[in-house]
């Protein structure tokens, strides 16, 4: 088993607080349809589309 200290717990926390700000901050920035979600608004360049194509 393994033991976390508490400063283990506090940075896990942190962390997992840190990602819902900017997910909800992220959704404030980004366009209000699904399709703005799912194609990045149309921004993305074609480098970064392919690396994203490929990880998926």
């Amino acid at each position: 088993m393994i033991n976390l200290s508490f400063s283990d717990y506090l940075v896990v926390i942190f962390y997992a607080i840190l990602l819902v700000i900017i997910g909800f901050w992220s959704q404030r920035k980004s366009g209000n349809t699904k399709l703005d979600f799912l194609l990045a608004g149309r921004n993305l360049s074609l480098p970064l589309f392919v690396m994203v194509t490929v990880a998926t």
